[in-house]
């Protein structure tokens, strides 16, 4: 009797590491998968402004515009990584929806702390000693809605029909296109000791023209710069802010 309960015991725990096994080998290959993806997705990168960026802004804010970079994809819209008068990275990032309606229905703000997604695979940007830019390079659908999350301090926001713009001192914000869905876009500050963040001045902006939603982003390249609140909001086309 005690020799089948034995038996059971083992035949069971075997079953099990069996199965761990099966489930590791699975998140190993889709883990594989998803990186082969990223970097199919993946197009060289360029170092000229695109000529649709620059209609985001006033026109005698251009010549103050000059490129990083440009990361580019097969099956998403580049991201831009621009400078602003020397002083302030500018990045850009496009967003397709598919609701003919206005931004303040599209967009969903929740003040929270996040995190990357387990199991997505993201590229990273310093964009300074103590800031990342964190995307994903997987195909991104048309989407009818735009989740964002904030954690920081000192929020000030503007909103209008077809703009929303944000400045705050910021530890982490993420952007996603599913309230359950992956996180898409992830930027956090550097982490210090016991776990926190250091928060960073910065102002975002979404600005919707069309089918199309612009996100933009605005942080300081000098680590220990500041941001006037209003800057990027008032460089902005002023023909959308309505």
């Amino acid at each position: 009797m005690k020799k089948n309960r034995t038996r059971l015991k083992v035949l069971i725990i075997a079953l099990c590491v069996v199965a761990f096994l099966l489930f590791a080998g699975i998140k190993i290959m889709n883990g594989f998968n998803d990186i082969q993806e990223s970097f199919t997705n993946d197009l060289p990168m360029t170092y000229s402004i695109l000529p649709e960026d620059s209609t985001l802004l006033e026109k005698n804010y251009w010549s103050k515009l000059k490129a990083d970079k440009i990361v580019n994809f097969k099956n998403r819209a580049p991201i831009s990584i621009l400078s602003f008068d020397q002083k302030y990275y500018l990045i850009i990032n496009k967003i397709a929806v598919g609701k003919a309606v206005s931004l303040q229905n599209i967009l969903h703000e929740t003040n929270k702390s996040t995190d990357r997604t387990v199991g997505e695979v993201y590229s990273v940007i310093n964009l300074n000693e103590s800031c990342q830019f964190q995307y994903r390079s997987s195909f991104i659908k048309p989407t009818s809605e735009i989740f964002l999350t904030l954690a920081g301090d000192s929020i000030q926001s503007i909103k209008g029909n077809n703009v929303v713009s944000y400045h705050l001192l910021c530890k982490d914000f993420s952007i996603r296109y599913l309230e359950k869905g992956a996180i898409d876009i992830y930027v956090t500050g550097k982490e210090m000791a016991l776990g926190t963040k250091a928060s960073k001045p910065m102002s975002m902006l979404f600005l919707k023209r069309g089918s199309k939603v612009y996100f933009l982003l605005m942080i300081p390249i000098d680590p220990n710069g500041t941001i006037s609140p209003n800057l990027l909001y008032s460089i902005v086309d002023t023909s959308d802010k309505n």
